[in-house]
């Protein structure tokens, strides 16, 4: 039994079919994480949103942190 969260989307909703999704430009530009983190954090984010949407259930990310690297960029260092 796996102490994780319970999926914020429904395991049945498969957005993979979707090839994007809308981007709160706003939201992004003010958020701590533009303000604060550094080019790659921001770009490993966005490769972890995308990842996100296109897993299933969407916006859920493996638990294994060498996939999250991969996924990210940051394996790649």
């Amino acid at each position: 039994m796996s102490d994780l969260p319970d999926p914020l989307v429904s395991p049945d909703v498969d957005l993979r079919g979707f090839s994007g999704f809308m981007l709160d430009v706003d939201r992004l530009l003010t958020s701590e994480l533009v303000a604060l983190g550094t080019p790659e954090e921001c770009w490993a984010a966005l490769m972890l949103w995308c990842r996100a949407w296109k897993q299933s259930p969407p916006a859920s990310l493996p638990d294994d942190d060498r996939v999250l690297a991969a996924f990210s960029g940051a394996g790649k260092r």
